[in-house]
């Protein structure tokens, strides 16, 4: 499994974030600066935002992009609640940084989901108003799971690749 660790220019300065899964049938990720690609991608980019700690949920994500050869997943950090409307700008950039580089990060734009965490969950609702008044980017999903033990979570996650 192969992870890149990107800067994102986020609403109040730069975000560090993590990508998942390399484009298919490539052994590394493409230049995220200089030219787009126009080999064919993932199908479906994961904007996973976590509830608290990004390397806290690592190898879940590790293991989800594994198992979907589909699927990219970005896993951006952020400011944490209660830091409104800080936390939900960073994330309306994050999805607005994908949907620009999609080439780039080697997604086909075809389907963008978003997933979030405990509270960060609400924040995935909030998000879908700014999408809605900024148009765009177009969400095609959400996965909001409440913050329960870790056995929860890791096996809300793995049955979240059957449904898609």
């Amino acid at each position: 499994m192969l992870t890149l660790d990107v800067t994102i220019e986020g609403a109040a300065g730069p975000l560090t974030a993590r990508l998942y899964g390399a484009p298919a049938g490539r052994a590394r990720f493409p230049r995220l600066h200089g030219k787009p690609s126009a080999a064919a991608q993932h199908e479906r980019l994961l904007v996973f935002f976590h509830g608290g700690e990004l390397d806290a949920d690592d190898s879940r994500l590790r293991r989800l992009a594994e198992s979907d050869p589909g699927l990219m997943i970005l896993a951006p950090d952020y400011s944490l609640a209660p830091s409104m409307p800080a936390a939900a700008d960073q994330a309306y950039a994050v999805l607005r940084w994908a949907a620009r580089r999609r080439l780039r990060i080697g997604w086909s734009g075809a389907e963008l989901l978003v997933a979030g965490v405990g509270a960060d969950a609400a924040l995935r609702s909030v998000d879908g108003l700014i999408q809605r008044d900024r148009a765009g980017p177009a969400i095609a999903g959400r996965i909001l799971m409440p913050a329960e033990d870790e056995l929860f979570q890791e096996i809300r996650l793995a049955n979240f690749s059957v449904y898609m």
